[in-house]
């Protein structure tokens, strides 16, 4: 008699051989698998479900109505219900602290973010939680209350979870300088969120004096924080984050304290402020750490002030959107930093000329021209002389053309995320291009391009390196075309209306 016959992949052994994988190779092979992949395999069979389920640490329900967390969820460290916040009261909250510590299989869970509701900015509402059950989560480590109605009163629950790490109050106008006086036990806090609320210079003096292992600060809207807050937080010596975007009360003097008291801080914004610039001096010391500044939509930033930005030679990442001071001779200064990200979107001032010199960025991956409406085929061309472009954000480029895009190819290899959408100066036969010449692409954004059938199924030769798709307004696009390409994230969600969308 002959050897057995080996099973072959279609029989029924080895798919037998498939169903019992032991949970050890099926946790290897959860890394190497995209999220359509895993929803698809939870159906597989039991086996494959219970596994799944035992390897997932973060869980983001879209509904919440069940009592208490699943069993079957064994590795749970954290649950965020920001997708299902209509869903979150007190009762619910009540349910998770009361089995969430005592579930087996769970040796005390080290963070738990986000188990209060975040709504989105377009839905603004509250989910009626205050702050009051909070202090029945004892194990958190990680506390969102953005847009709840917290107020100074409320506060005082938190200071119970003497463990949190991280602390986000965003939008809760009702907190003043008294609920800041609450956080004062709270020694672990490493980052904090006041965003929205009434803080002023005194509760930042209680934060400095109080919160010695504040890494991460958000102030952004805090309209009662001035220059004298500014300098108490320099008591911090460890702050390496601080955003300070829309605080209208800040000048030169407070940043320039932060830039001489602060010798970590290693991101700083700016953003929609009024300050006059000569401050960004003060992080020209040698060595410094700032690796990352914002100023997003300051009328402030000039020529002269990108020539005081391009003498901080540790900087990395620069964004200047919506800035139309920002100009062709000021890019010239800022590509002689080790930049790896610069977002220069709504710039209206650039033209080709001032892409060419970024080319010259010897560390640039990450370019965003978004709205550059004098950016033209020239400029694309130019920048083949980077080649370490992996990022390239080109949407709403109206002067851009077939040929820009044919000019990228000889960095084709390199770039891992192309965005081209509502670049109407494109044809549908691009796509087909992209598809035999940007071979690594792993996120492609073709937003509102006349995008057919025909054209989107070519996509099917990057699949193997292809993650995310995003084909929002593409009306051409029938259902049986996106089912095809099933594997790419988010292919048949929000297909309520004809928009089909992919993120």
């Amino acid at each position: 008699m002959g050897p057995d016959p080996q099973p072959t992949p279609e029989s029924p052994a080895s798919a037998a051989r498939w169903c019992r994988l032991p949970r050890d190779i099926i946790e290897a092979l959860l890394p190497r698998l995209r999220n359509p992949e895993l929803r698809a395999l939870c159906g597989a069979n039991q086996h494959w479900n219970a596994c799944l389920k035992g390897a997932v640490t973060c869980l983001r329900p879209s509904h919440f109505k069940i009592s208490g967390i699943p069993p079957s969820f064994t590795s749970l460290m954290s649950i965020d219900l920001g997708a299902c916040w209509a869903d979150v009261d007190d009762a619910l909250l009540t349910s998770i602290s009361g089995t969430l510590p005592a579930r087996a299989g769970v040796p005390q869970p080290q963070r738990l973010p986000s188990p209060y509701p975040v709504p989105v900015r377009t839905r603004v509402g509250y989910s009626g939680v205050d702050g009051d059950t909070v202090g029945n989560l004892t194990l958190l480590r990680d506390l969102d209350l953005s847009w709840n109605p917290v107020s100074d009163q409320s506060l005082r629950r938190v200071v119970a979870l003497t463990g949190l790490t991280r602390l986000v109050l965003a939008e809760c106008p009702a907190i003043s300088d008294q609920g800041v006086e609450c956080l004062r036990c709270l020694s672990k806090l490493r980052s904090l969120s006041l965003s929205g609320t009434m803080v002023s210079d005194e509760g930042l003096a209680a934060i400095a004096e109080s919160l010695g292992n504040l890494r991460s600060l958000s102030l952004r809207s805090c309209r009662l924080v001035w220059d004298n807050g500014l300098r108490a937080l320099t008591a911090i010596g460890g702050l390496q984050e601080v955003d300070l975007s829309h605080c209208n009360g800040v000048t030169d003097a407070g940043v320039a304290a932060l830039g001489e008291g602060l010798p970590r801080l290693t991101s700083l914004d700016l953003s929609c402020t009024y300050i006059h610039g000569g401050s960004l001096g003060s992080f020209r010391r040698r060595p410094s750490a700032l690796r990352a500044l914002r100023l997003r939509e300051c009328c402030w930033v000039k020529e002269w002030v990108l020539r005081l930005v391009a003498t901080i030679e540790s900087l990395e990442s620069l964004d200047v959107m919506n800035c139309d001071g920002v100009t062709d001779r000021g890019l010239g200064h800022v590509a002689r930093l080790p930049l790896t990200s610069l977002n220069l979107s709504y710039c209206s001032n650039i033209f080709d000329s001032g892409v060419a010199r970024l080319a010259a960025a010897p560390s640039l991956s990450s370019l965003d021209l978004s709205f550059c409406a004098n950016i033209t085929d020239e400029g694309v061309g130019r920048l083949v002389a980077n080649t370490r472009l992996e990022r390239l954000v080109l949407n709403c480029c109206g002067r851009v053309s077939d040929d820009g895009i044919h000019a990228l190819s000889p960095i084709a290899h390199s770039l891992r995320q192309l965005e081209i959408s509502s670049c109407h100066g494109l044809t549908s036969q691009c796509i087909s291009f992209i598809a035999q010449t940007f071979t690594n692409l792993r996120g492609l954004k073709l937003d509102w391009l006349g995008v057919t059938d025909t054209h989107l199924l070519a996509l099917e030769g990057i699949s193997s390196s292809l993650c995310h798709l995003s084909i929002k307004g593409c009306n051409n696009l029938t259902s049986a075309a996106c089912d095809k390409l099933w594997y790419l994230e988010g292919i048949n969600d929000d297909r309520q209306t004809p928009q089909r969308r992919m993120k």
